[in-house]
């Protein structure tokens, strides 16, 4: 039984006409009977009684409508389906922790190199199965090691303190100096307040408090406030707005986290979130290259890329 078939008995069996039918279906009246007739022959039951011109559907075309509807209705949710599959696979969803001053360039740069792959920002990582769901994060040491994460740079992370607090006078900063002092951390800046508890594992903080904040501009204003202090990375954080902080980057042991690209675990990454890892791999890099050797950071550094990468 063919699929044209059955959508031409099902518009006949609306209309209750096989002329009109013939025409809304593009066909030619004898054309259209000897596709009822055959349907008849198939199925081995009359369908319709016959009116002159006009054709009403008996209790066997009732029946087969009624399963007809079914099957085209099965279609359609097939169809839809297909689509949003097709849909997913070029669209990368993108949900981000950190590097939040970069995603409008990387986002604009990704579409102008692939514009057939679109870019949806997500609040959360979402768990789909779909392969495209993705997160750009930072991590200390190995506090993730068991998740799907692609390294994408590394960053220094300094001691950032208001020009009044009383480090400013201070030549060189211990651990044991910043006991009983006031930790800010950004919401979901997991990497940061992992250097936080790590410091304190060490014994000399045992009395630091840390503190969570809405955004990494909301630390900043506290320790430009002198309210606290924070561990603060370099890049990606926008310190030359705020010209009252000074920094300490224990040279002596130096403190980094890690910028990843975290997939979902267990699901085969498609040709099109490759081609995103691998685009991320490569700006990430030259962001990191910009920042060493033009000593520009966040919001500079966004400029220098925009005005000066083809």
């Amino acid at each position: 039984m063919e699929l044209k078939y059955l959508q031409s008995f099902k518009r006949v069996a609306e209309l209750e006409h096989i002329s009109r039918a013939a025409d809304e279906l593009m066909t030619s009246q004898p054309a259209l009977s000897k596709i009822i007739h055959s349907l008849e022959a198939e199925l081995g039951v009359k369908l319709f009684n016959r009116k002159g011109k006009s054709v009403a559907l008996n209790e066997n075309g009732r029946i087969l409508l009624k399963y007809t509807n079914q099957i085209m209705d099965s279609l359609d949710k097939a169809k839809m389906e297909l689509a949003a599959a097709n849909q997913r696979r070029n669209c990368i969803t993108l949900a981000f922790n950190s590097a939040s001053v970069f995603m409008p360039l990387l986002a604009t740069r990704f579409q102008k190199e692939y514009p057939d792959i679109n870019i949806q920002f997500s609040d959360s990582f979402e768990q789909g199965g779909h392969g495209t769901n993705c997160m750009i994060d930072s991590i200390y040491l190995s506090t993730i090691a068991a998740r799907h994460i692609v390294p994408l740079m590394q960053e220094r992370c300094v001691l950032a303190f208001s020009k009044n607090h009383r480090f400013a006078g201070m030549e060189a900063i211990k651990a044991s100096d910043m006991e009983g002092e006031t930790f800010f951390y950004s919401q979901n800046n997991h990497s940061l307040q992992d250097i936080c508890k790590h410091f304190r594992k060490t014994g000399y903080l045992s009395n630091m408090s840390i503190i969570e904040c809405v955004s990494s501009e909301t630390v900043l204003s506290f320790v430009e406030a002198d309210l606290g202090v924070a561990f603060v990375p370099l890049i990606t954080w926008n310190l030359p707005a705020h010209p009252d902080i000074q920094t300490y980057p224990f040279d002596e042991n130096p403190v980094y986290r890690s910028l990843v690209l975290e997939w979902e675990a267990g699901v085969e990454l498609n040709d099109n979130a490759k081609k995103f890892e691998a685009f991320c791999k490569k700006f990430f890099r030259r962001i990191e290259d910009i920042a060493t050797k033009k000593k520009l950071y966040a919001a500079q550094a966004v400029s220098y890329y925009s005005d000066n990468e083809a």
